[in-house]
């Protein structure tokens, strides 16, 4: 058998093949496009995908953790902490009960457990007292705000817009739509995925998941936001689970990992409350609730 004498084979440097494996790169990863410009194809799916997802009703989304207070409800919720390992630090749960009592609102603690110490560092004046706090924690205004910025038309081509596979949360069919933030042409923006969760029967936004990158001067913070509403018995949507995870990354410190998870449950609707009722309480002063670790009262708005 003849071979080619290893005079007259062609050898290629390390820097040769190094130079073609990039520009190959450079090429599969689209930064040779000087352009910039999504072809018509993709422009218009984004356009048609943001179109619906502009239609999707998100009215009784945005109003269910203020609609919770119309039902007497419990609360399961747990908040951990982790090292940059992920070990658990610390932890703490705890049951609450909600409800309405003679015209006034009690939050009552039937159940808590904890261990280990968090340590919120830097942060301890913004987290410590939420932990504290028997109110659930509104996450719409963070997922949703009033103005999506991958809504507006100039911050469009900046994602990927596309249908994932029908899901079913509870007992809904929703079609979900996905934004996440394109390669370099999206490298600035703060949200970086988005996924809504459409009710295919009503075209009621009934969850949503959000992943963000907030830079500030002394840290990096990377969010991740989960909220799952579900219908109650008289048809309302309510909140049903939330999560909340967050990993900051502050030079020369440890990195802070938190997580919190909530679920609602035993619902019951409360039957309107007259004025009458509420103001023979306000004169016996009951309006006022004493608040301590267990309980808080809150005067029930006139209906």
């Amino acid at each position: 058998m003849n071979r080619t004498p290893s005079y007259l084979v062609h050898r290629r440097s390390p820097r040769v093949i190094f130079l073609a494996a990039f520009a190959s790169l450079l090429i599969l990863t689209g930064c040779l496009d000087k352009s910039g410009e999504l072809g018509v194809g993709e422009a218009t799916k984004v356009d048609s995908v943001a179109t619906l997802l502009s239609g999707v009703d998100d009215t009784a989304f945005r109003a269910a953790f203020t609609g919770i207070n119309d039902y007497r409800y419990t609360r399961y919720t747990r908040t951990e902490q982790f090292d940059t390992d992920d070990y658990l630090v610390a932890f703490r749960e705890n049951v609450y009960r909600a409800g309405w009592e003679e015209g006034v609102r009690q939050i009552n603690v039937q159940q808590e457990d904890s261990a280990g110490t968090f340590d919120f560092g830097f942060f301890d004046r913004f987290t410590s007292s939420n932990m504290s706090g028997l109110d659930p924690v509104d996450l719409v205004q963070y997922l949703l705000p009033e103005d999506p910025p991958y809504l507006l038309g100039r911050n469009r081509e900046k994602y990927e817009w596309r249908f994932l596979p029908d899901t079913l949360l509870w007992d809904t069919q929703a079609r979900v739509i996905e934004v996440k933030a394109r390669r370099f042409k999206g490298d600035g923006e703060n949200i970086r995925k988005v996924r809504h969760y459409v009710d295919r029967t009503t075209n009621e936004l009934i969850a949503m998941y959000l992943e963000r990158i907030d830079l500030a001067l002394l840290f990096r913070e990377e969010s991740q936001f989960y909220v799952h509403m579900r219908r109650a018995d008289d048809g309302k949507l309510v909140p049903h689970n939330t999560r909340f995870q967050t990993h900051i990354r502050t030079p020369f410190e440890t990195d802070s990992k938190f997580r919190t998870v909530s679920t609602y449950y035993e619902l019951e609707p409360i039957p309107s409350v007259g004025s009458a009722t509420v103001e023979a309480a306000s004169e016996d002063g009951v309006t006022q609730g004493a608040v301590s670790s267990e309980t808080t009262g809150e005067a029930r708005p006139e209906t």
